[in-house]
């Protein structure tokens, strides 16, 4: 039986030119938002925050 996947919608937030500048953006978000999955995801030499809504 194969396993389906679930569509998954990211959202970028910003990018940010260090770790400890992407994580007080986390910080800030999940402030508001308890429930809320947020990534940092490195692209080169910035880290970009997004959050994941699962459909």
């Amino acid at each position: 039986m194969k396993k389906l996947r679930k569509p998954v919608k990211q959202i970028v937030i910003g990018a940010y030119q260090s770790m400890r500048a992407a994580a007080q953006q986390v910080d800030l978000l999940m402030k508001g938002n308890g429930d809320l999955c947020v990534n940092i995801v490195q692209e080169g030499r910035k880290f970009q925050v997004r959050t994941v809504i699962w459909q």
